[in-house]
């Protein structure tokens, strides 16, 4: 029970964006996770170390930890864990590690378990189809990956209604992807929608508005409004290491 209680303070850590606080708490509770020698509560912890391994920067260790959670879980039948190690190995390979090939099997794969599991139409699978989407982008395949963040964005709303921190995740990764084809009006309105709604759920302090505006920042330069844009990337700039640190590795 204590265990227990203290990886829920781990998971509240890291929506509180305190991601080194976090990690250190992981694991600890990891540590004395493996001498109960109880495999499915550690395969638990060791996606929660590894999801913050790669919050703090640690890509390469980031994957070890989640491909050691995956063996644990399928070992131990706690498919719903192997599930989560699925979707976020699947953003490590494609998006830190640069391997979406890897990326892409690992995303087939948590959608295997999704159906095994009878998760569909809700948010287990929009994380999956997310994770699916950002290994889809990363091959280069960016027609399916526009089309499969906009399922995702109605599976959200369908589950979290129209203002959800998970919203903005999809809101701007929609909006990347239409600017990378240069539709300017329809990208900033995704992407100032997404800011809206994660002023509004999560504050206007957390790390995660620090992407928007980053994206924002470069639609007004593509515009040339040189100095709209550097006080969005500023502002970025600032939120980020005030979370994360100035020695952060992305």
């Amino acid at each position: 029970a204590e265990l227990r209680s203290r990886l829920d303070r781990v998971k509240a850590l890291r929506l509180a964006a305190q991601f080194e606080r976090g990690l250190a708490e992981a694991q600890l509770v990891l540590a004395e996770a493996r001498t109960l020698d109880w495999r499915p509560f550690i395969a638990e912890v060791e996606v929660a170390v590894g999801e913050l391994r790669d919050r703090v920067g640690e890509h390469q260790e980031a994957r070890a930890t989640l491909h050691r959670a995956f063996l644990d879980a399928t070992a131990s039948g706690n498919d719903f864990i192997a599930l989560r190690a699925c979707i976020a190995l699947t953003l490590v390979e494609s998006t830190k590690l640069d391997r979406p090939d890897a990326g892409l099997e690992w995303a087939e794969l948590a959608l295997v378990l999704i159906e095994r599991l009878n998760l569909q139409q809700g948010m287990h699978e929009a994380s999956a189809l997310y994770a699916l989407a950002r290994a889809q982008r990363a091959r280069g395949e960016l027609g399916l990956a526009l089309a499969t963040h906009r399922r995702v964005l109605a599976l959200d709303e369908s589950v979290h209604g129209p203002s959800h921190p998970d919203n903005a995740i999809s809101l701007n990764a929609i909006g990347s992807l239409l600017f990378g084809q240069g539709q300017l009006d329809e990208a900033q309105a995704a992407h100032e929608q997404a800011w809206a709604i994660q002023e509004q759920t999560l504050g206007r302090e957390h790390p995660d508005v620090a992407n928007t505006l980053a994206n924002l920042a470069k639609i007004a330069e593509a515009r040339g409004q040189a100095d709209r844009a550097r006080e969005l990337a500023r502002e970025a700039l600032k939120l980020e290491q005030a979370a994360l640190g100035p020695a952060h590795r992305r």
